[in-house]
């Protein structure tokens, strides 16, 4: 594991040229959450969150002060290795995802669920149990283990913790239904991150999907539906080794936790690239899909940029600094498929993902 901190934190400072991102810590966590895994925000100034991995099966409220407020046991759970929390705001349910998996063996994953009942948790607890269809050997070799979880509609969204790192970097995006029993997970695809996912929060108005890693904050945009995987993807580098837990307030406002338990809040709308810009009308690719050329325009660079195009295998098939918009690439050599057009500027990174026919 410190070997892939390590490794992390390597390519982030060489991404990032040095430059990092503030939040504002808040507040110190109440010292039972000496590893928060998983944050839920109500109210603005009412945190839930739990411990990982050997730690007791129990979600733990704290106020912005960072004072304990309530300790709720799911009786006949057990915490193997809860990574997430996630919040079912229209029917007021929780969720906690014991979907930790490192050693890429375990087949006893598990989502519990419980009713929300005034200010607090109340109820019987549920249980999702489930597996993944692509996972055929246990243990594998990698790309099985999860922290990062969402609910949109009636189901649950899973991002995969991938450890490799740079473009081979890929994080698979599965689907569960919410209803308990044994389900199958539905895989949807994999989009290149180049970082390992350790959280993952909805804004509310299901229009943003921040994902959480070491050194790295991400931002998932211009979607349609629940298509997040094929949405613009922004990466702005966070000064912080082990963060793992993070929500939406609102639509422009995250808090997350880090595991030398801190609380931070983070007002997104004051980034240049904030809910008032948005990336994709920032950024363009056109035609997309591309048959023989593409071209990519966008603002006029007042910082050093890099553009590259990596493929689904992680192969980079084209990298330049330029200086100004438009430019052009060919790609009528290419195989058809999906690619990623990444624009890199100091702290922050931009994928566009790119048809190939």
């Amino acid at each position: 594991m410190r070997w892939i901190l390590f490794s992390i934190l390597t390519l982030y400072f060489r991404q990032c040229g040095g430059q990092n991102i503030a939040p504002q810590r808040l507040t110190d966590l109440p010292a039972v959450l000496n590893e928060s895994s998983g944050l839920v925000v109500r109210e603005g100034s009412r945190f839930w969150s739990i411990n990982d991995s050997g730690g007791e099966p129990v979600v733990y409220g704290f106020d912005a002060q960072g004072q304990l407020t309530d300790s709720v046991r799911l009786p006949g759970s057990s915490n193997v290795d809860w990574e997430t929390l996630t919040f079912d705001r229209t029917n007021e349910r929780l969720f906690v995802g014991d979907v930790g998996n490192n050693s890429q063996a375990r087949q006893d994953l598990a989502i519990y669920f419980m009713d929300w009942t005034g200010d607090t948790l109340a109820g019987p607890v549920h249980t999702l149990r489930f597996a993944y269809p692509d996972q055929q050997q246990f243990p594998a070799a990698d790309n099985f283990d999860c922290e990062g979880m969402v609910y949109a509609g009636d189901s649950l969204y899973l991002f995969s913790k991938n450890r490799q790192l740079g473009p081979n970097g890929f994080t698979k995006l599965y689907r569960l239904p919410v209803d308990t029993g044994f389900h199958v997970a539905t895989l949807i695809d994999s989009f290149l991150t180049q970082f390992p996912i350790t959280g993952a929060s909805l804004s509310p108005d299901e229009e943003q999907v921040a994902l959480l890693s070491y050194g790295s904050l991400f931002l998932l945009r211009d979607f349609s539906g629940r298509q997040f995987h094929r949405g613009t993807l922004i990466r702005i580098g966070i000064p912080f080794s082990q963060t793992e837990a993070i929500d939406f307030w609102g639509t422009d406002s995250l808090y997350f936790t880090d595991e030398q338990g801190g609380l931070y809040l983070w007002p997104i709308d004051l980034h240049p690239l904030g809910k008032a810009t948005s990336a994709k009308a920032s950024y363009r690719l056109y035609p997309n899909p591309a048959q023989t050329q593409v071209q990519v325009s966008g603002p006029t660079p007042d910082r050093p940029t890099t553009v590259q195009v990596i493929d689904a295998t992680g192969r980079r098939r084209y990298k330049a600094k330029i200086t100004s918009w438009p430019m052009t690439i060919d790609v009528g050599e290419w195989p058809a498929g999906p690619y990623y057009v990444q624009i890199e500027q100091q702290h922050q990174t931009i994928t566009l993902p790119l048809q190939k026919l």
